[in-house]
């Protein structure tokens, strides 16, 4: 910390005492002192906006002045676009360049857009600007639009203070309903924390809710963004243990992790496993920042327990790529980590991506002519297997097993498996214990399935509406009749 009066040009050396000793640090010449910056994203936008056709020429946008030193509208004839800064054609409480003094924050601030045809529909977003002491300035990045349109009845959007006294609290928009902050704006007191089964919400600024003590958030992540629901802690001694590995991979524990399995850091092998196995990554590994890029060098070159030691350094750089292939990218995070090794594990992994079922269940259909039971047990481990790869464990493994699944997937698409998603089919043949049933009408849906269904195992399409019943199924529609399958 630099004291505040500190000039430009003066020389400085800091001075670090402790444990009997003092040290120094290297002199050095303050070049210029700055004020500390407010992070864009943190800076407060204008609240309470209203957008009002004032007559046939003219669109009026109000406001509550932040605290903030500027206030700037941009305006757009295509929802999601910022557009173009306007310049305000009349004089109003708040011109755009000029200082504006801090008591004026809370009142109102109007804008008079003249610049405007009739039939057109107009977007607009103002955003709050502050400046430092050299007239570097800062805009918020808020991307909250307000619509208006000459000659038509315009809605006033504003940001309201909604579900007051819940942990869902916060700002929300008028006119659609769409949260825009986590926030107790009310002032009343809320819970803490979020309760079993509560939704913790959406992964945005300000949300910091949690689960009470004795609960952990659950993600079946079918909706990017989500922060999960609240789910009792159920004891799994092993996935417990993956966690930890995870967060010890993630966190650079390196030497730790290979005391537990027993193994020496080997720094010509880590190098190896860049050269050859990673090169396929090379493009993706450089968005990673270097806790994951080097958490996934050594899990292919080392793994992280005994089983995933035994798989090989080929088979770990499968798992890998068997992650890549069911969620278009490597992993990011600490829990994204987590599921990298449940699938060496062979167990479930906790974020999920339905167009990797989906492949996976058509995939289903080619190998076994039906469509997945995912109540049947079986069925439901093929689609996993096959959809994000897991691992059979190293012990359990059955080459004679294997070399007969290698031949029924040769007899199904004419060649021996060869990329990651082939093997991924062989797996599923051999391990899930899946298989091939009757069905006597050919519609796709086993004789047993049918039966579950309440459908004719006789007839192709049951409720005579021009489509399948295997087909209907598969597609998510009720082979009964009418609507989507419950």
């Amino acid at each position: 910390t630099i004291p505040k009066d500190a000039a430009s040009g003066s020389n400085y050396q800091i001075e670090f005492s402790g444990s009997n000793k003092t040290y120094y640090s290297e002199p050095f010449t303050i070049i210029a002192a700055e004020s500390i910056l407010t992070p864009d994203s943190l800076i407060i936008p204008p609240k309470d906006v209203k957008v009002i056709a004032k007559d046939d020429s003219t669109i009026e946008i109000s406001y509550t002045i932040p605290p903030t030193p500027y206030v700037y509208i941009y305006r757009s004839t295509n929802p999601g676009e910022l557009g173009s800064l306007v310049e305000p054609v009349e004089k109003s409480l708040i011109p755009p360049v000029p200082y504006i003094s801090e008591k004026d924050a809370g009142k109102r601030g109007y804008w008079i857009d003249k610049n405007v045809q009739k039939g057109i529909v107009y977007y607009y977003t103002l955003r709050a600007v502050t400046a430092n002491q050299n007239g570097q300035r800062f805009i918020s990045t808020n991307a909250d639009q307000y619509k208006g349109e000459i000659g038509a009845e315009i809605r006033e959007c504003e940001s309201v203070c909604k579900n007051i006294g819940t942990r869902s609290e916060g700002w929300y928009d008028s006119c659609t309903g769409n949260l825009i902050k986590w926030e107790n704006c009310s002032g009343t007191e809320t819970e803490l924390c979020a309760k079993e089964n509560e939704n913790l919400g959406a992964v945005v600024y300000g949300n910091n809710k949690q689960c009470c003590v004795g609960l952990r958030p659950y993600i079946n992540q079918r909706a990017i963004g989500t922060r999960g629901i609240c789910k009792k802690i159920i004891i799994d001694s092993q996935i417990t243990q993956i966690d930890d590995n995870a967060k010890s991979l993630f966190g650079g524990e390196i030497k730790k992790m290979l005391a537990e399995i027993k193994q020496l850091r080997d720094a010509l092998r880590e190098q190896a496993t860049e050269l050859k196995y990673l090169k396929i990554f090379a493009r993706e590994m450089k968005n990673l920042n270097s806790n994951m890029q080097s958490a996934i060098k050594t899990f292919i070159a080392y793994g992280v327990d005994n089983n995933t030691k035994k798989l090989g350094e080929g088979e770990r750089a499968a798992v890998i790529n068997s992650y890549k292939s069911a969620f278009d990218k490597l992993p990011e995070t600490e829990a994204e980590l987590a599921d990298v090794i449940k699938i060496a594990n062979g167990r479930f992994p906790s974020i999920t991506n339905n167009q990797a079922e989906k492949r996976a269940k058509d995939q289903f259909i080619k190998i076994y002519k039906r469509v997945a039971d995912m109540n049947n047990p079986n069925d439901s481990a093929a689609i996993k297997i096959m959809a994000y790869g897991l691992k059979q464990k190293a012990e359990n493994r059955n080459l004679n097993s294997e070399r007969a699944g290698i031949n029924f997937f040769k007899n199904i698409f004419g060649h021996i498996p060869a990329l990651t998603d082939d093997w991924n089919i062989m797996q599923t043949i051999t391990y899930s214990g899946a298989k091939r049933m009757p069905d006597a009408d050919k519609d796709l849906l086993s004789d047993e399935f049918e039966k579950k269904l309440g459908t004719n195992p006789n007839k192709v399409d049951t409720d005579n509406d021009g489509h399948p019943d295997g087909e209907e199924v598969k597609d998510g529609y009720n082979p009964l009749g009418k609507g989507e399958l419950k």
